[in-house]
């Protein structure tokens, strides 16, 4: 009997789920939605993918990019601490990122650096380095005040507490 009346909630069901679509139009939405996407698989056929370039020689990128067919820019990067050991003259990276779908003829922009970039990260490297060894100088600094100041309030302290137990056993020792 279960069986019998899970069975007729099945075929209602079924009745009602087509009649519904049918009556919302949900056949239009489809063929529409299925029209877009063919439109946009169309257009974008053809796309390539940007190769990675990073570490490449910047003539090299730019002779792969124009075997391509993309149009490329080089794009001198700030000075960075980061980039002090970067090799100069080399991508470092790319705008579209590497991998990325583009169309045809798109433009790609090479990021890198020259030896004066370099030598200005290396600088910002120093300049970091030596900030950080006066910040420890000074925290060894300020540590050793506080102990001198410490020691010093300590012994103060111990010259005005009397000491009645002292006295008397240095008393006893004299008689």
């Amino acid at each position: 009997m279960v069986n019998k009346k899970t069975g007729l909630v099945r075929k209602i069901g079924k009745n009602i789920g087509s009649t519904l679509i049918q009556s919302l139009g949900v056949t239009d939405i489809a063929d529409k939605s299925l029209e877009l996407l063919n439109k946009y698989v169309d257009q974008h056929s053809g796309d390539i993918r940007v190769p990675d370039l990073k570490d490449v020689g910047l003539d090299d990128a730019e002779a792969i990019l124009a075997q391509l067919g993309f149009k490329y820019a080089r794009v001198l990067v700030q000075p960075k601490a980061a980039l002090a050991e970067q090799a100069t003259m080399m991508v470092l990276e790319t705008q579209p990122k590497a991998n990325k779908k583009v169309a045809p003829g798109s433009f790609v922009k090479l990021y890198f650096m020259d030896e004066v970039v370099q030598t200005k990260s290396r600088e910002l490297v120093q300049q970091a380095v030596l900030k950080k060894q006066q910040r420890k100088a000074q925290q060894a600094a300020r540590v050793h005040n506080t102990v001198q100041a410490t020691k010093q309030n300590v012994g103060n302290m111990a010259q005005k507490v009397p000491l009645p137990k002292l006295k008397r056993k240095a008393k006893q020792t004299k008689q």
